[in-house]
Protein backbone atom coordinates (compact mmCIF):
# COMPACT_ATOMS: atom_id res chain seq x y z
CA UNK A 1 0.00 0.00 0.00
CA UNK A 2 2.99 2.20 0.11
CA UNK A 3 2.90 5.61 2.81
CA UNK A 4 0.42 7.64 2.47
CA UNK A 5 -1.25 10.91 3.98
CA UNK A 6 -5.18 10.93 4.43
CA UNK A 7 -7.26 13.71 5.93
CA UNK A 8 -10.32 13.40 6.98
CA UNK A 9 -12.82 16.35 6.63
CA UNK A 10 -15.88 17.73 8.05
CA UNK A 11 -17.91 21.06 8.06
CA UNK A 12 -16.00 23.07 10.39
CA UNK A 13 -13.63 20.09 11.96
CA UNK A 14 -10.94 18.84 13.71
CA UNK A 15 -8.47 17.28 11.26
CA UNK A 16 -5.61 14.93 11.67
CA UNK A 17 -3.19 13.69 9.65
CA UNK A 18 -2.79 10.24 9.25
CA UNK A 19 -0.08 8.13 8.25
CA UNK A 20 -0.28 4.23 7.03
CA UNK A 21 3.09 2.84 5.63
CA UNK A 22 1.59 -0.21 4.56
CA UNK A 23 2.05 -3.93 5.37
CA UNK A 24 4.76 -4.10 7.42
CA UNK A 25 5.23 -0.75 9.22
CA UNK A 26 1.07 1.00 9.66
CA UNK A 27 1.04 2.61 12.51
CA UNK A 28 -1.84 5.43 13.87
CA UNK A 29 -2.16 7.43 16.88
CA UNK A 30 -1.21 11.16 18.31
CA UNK A 31 -1.80 13.78 15.59
CA UNK A 32 -2.77 10.92 13.29
CA UNK A 33 -5.50 9.64 15.69
CA UNK A 34 -7.09 9.88 18.89
CA UNK A 35 -5.48 12.74 20.34
CA UNK A 36 -5.30 11.76 23.49
CA UNK A 37 -2.30 9.01 22.44
CA UNK A 38 1.11 9.55 21.67
CA UNK A 39 1.67 9.71 17.72
CA UNK A 40 2.20 6.13 16.10
CA UNK A 41 1.33 4.25 18.91
CA UNK A 42 -1.64 2.40 18.24
CA UNK A 43 0.21 -0.33 15.73
CA UNK A 44 0.21 -4.08 16.10
CA UNK A 45 2.89 -4.98 18.97
CA UNK A 46 6.19 -6.80 18.27
CA UNK A 47 6.50 -7.98 21.56
CA UNK A 48 4.02 -10.16 20.99
CA UNK A 49 3.11 -12.77 18.47
CA UNK A 50 1.69 -10.50 16.57
CA UNK A 51 2.87 -9.03 13.13
CA UNK A 52 4.02 -5.82 13.35
CA UNK A 53 2.10 -3.34 11.17
CA UNK A 54 -1.67 -3.69 9.27
CA UNK A 55 -3.24 -2.71 5.68
CA UNK A 56 -5.82 -0.77 7.31
CA UNK A 57 -7.56 1.83 9.75
CA UNK A 58 -10.69 3.54 10.50
CA UNK A 59 -10.76 7.05 11.96
CA UNK A 60 -13.57 8.34 13.72
CA UNK A 61 -13.63 12.77 14.56
CA UNK A 62 -16.81 14.47 16.06
CA UNK A 63 -16.64 18.10 17.32
CA UNK A 64 -18.41 21.09 17.85
CA UNK A 65 -16.76 24.03 17.64
CA UNK A 66 -18.57 27.53 18.88
CA UNK A 67 -17.67 31.23 19.14
CA UNK A 68 -16.37 32.79 22.04
CA UNK A 69 -14.86 35.84 20.76
CA UNK A 70 -16.16 36.21 17.37
CA UNK A 71 -14.24 39.64 17.04
CA UNK A 72 -10.97 38.56 16.81
CA UNK A 73 -11.46 34.86 15.58
CA UNK A 74 -11.26 33.20 18.91
CA UNK A 75 -13.39 29.80 18.62
CA UNK A 76 -13.53 26.70 21.43
CA UNK A 77 -13.82 22.96 20.70
CA UNK A 78 -15.11 19.99 21.76
CA UNK A 79 -14.70 16.39 20.75
CA UNK A 80 -15.07 12.73 20.01
CA UNK A 81 -12.07 10.75 18.01
CA UNK A 82 -11.96 7.04 17.50
CA UNK A 83 -9.79 4.89 15.67
CA UNK A 84 -7.82 2.00 15.50
CA UNK A 85 -4.70 0.46 12.85
CA UNK A 86 -5.50 -3.59 12.43
CA UNK A 87 -3.67 -6.23 11.28
CA UNK A 88 -3.33 -7.75 7.86
CA UNK A 89 -5.14 -10.81 9.11
CA UNK A 90 -7.65 -9.05 11.40
CA UNK A 91 -11.24 -7.49 10.12
CA UNK A 92 -12.03 -3.85 11.09
CA UNK A 93 -13.28 -3.51 14.56
CA UNK A 94 -11.15 -6.56 15.62
CA UNK A 95 -8.17 -6.22 17.94
CA UNK A 96 -6.65 -9.19 19.06
CA UNK A 97 -4.32 -7.36 21.25
CA UNK A 98 -6.80 -5.22 23.71
CA UNK A 99 -10.53 -5.43 24.84
CA UNK A 100 -11.77 -2.47 23.17
CA UNK A 101 -15.28 -0.71 22.45
CA UNK A 102 -15.63 -1.69 18.48
CA UNK A 103 -12.21 -2.52 18.52
CA UNK A 104 -11.56 1.22 18.58
CA UNK A 105 -9.27 3.65 20.92
CA UNK A 106 -11.98 6.25 22.30
CA UNK A 107 -10.42 9.93 23.53
CA UNK A 108 -12.48 13.20 24.30
CA UNK A 109 -11.02 16.56 24.43
CA UNK A 110 -11.40 19.93 24.02
CA UNK A 111 -9.64 23.43 22.50
CA UNK A 112 -9.25 27.04 22.11
CA UNK A 113 -8.42 28.20 18.26
CA UNK A 114 -7.56 31.82 17.24
CA UNK A 115 -7.61 32.71 13.58
CA UNK A 116 -4.35 35.19 13.96
CA UNK A 117 -3.26 37.50 11.48
CA UNK A 118 -0.22 34.95 10.87
CA UNK A 119 -2.85 32.04 10.02
CA UNK A 120 -4.67 29.79 12.11
CA UNK A 121 -3.40 28.63 15.98
CA UNK A 122 -4.97 25.73 17.66
CA UNK A 123 -4.16 24.71 21.25
CA UNK A 124 -5.89 21.44 22.15
CA UNK A 125 -6.08 18.73 25.44
CA UNK A 126 -7.07 15.35 24.73
CA UNK A 127 -8.43 12.80 27.09
CA UNK A 128 -7.62 8.66 26.43
CA UNK A 129 -10.77 7.23 27.54
CA UNK A 130 -9.25 3.95 26.51
CA UNK A 131 -6.06 4.13 27.97
CA UNK A 132 -3.10 1.94 28.21
CA UNK A 133 0.21 2.13 30.48
CA UNK A 134 2.27 3.87 28.06
CA UNK A 135 -0.78 7.07 28.01
CA UNK A 136 -0.80 10.57 29.80
CA UNK A 137 -3.60 10.90 31.62
CA UNK A 138 -4.21 14.22 28.91
CA UNK A 139 -2.25 14.94 26.19
CA UNK A 140 -1.95 18.42 24.61
CA UNK A 141 -1.44 19.31 21.33
CA UNK A 142 -0.20 22.39 19.53
CA UNK A 143 -0.99 23.15 15.75
CA UNK A 144 -0.31 26.48 13.41
CA UNK A 145 -1.86 26.33 9.83
CA UNK A 146 -4.91 24.81 8.60
CA UNK A 147 -5.72 21.37 7.59
CA UNK A 148 -7.13 19.70 4.77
Amino acid sequence: MGSQAVTPTTSGSVTYTLTCTGANGGSYGGGGGPTGTQTTTLTVNPATAFVVGGNKQFVLNLELEFPIVPKVGVKGVVFVDAGNAFAVDASFFEDKQHSLPLGLFWSVGFGIRWFSPVGPLRFEWGIPLTRRPIDDPILFEFTIGNSF
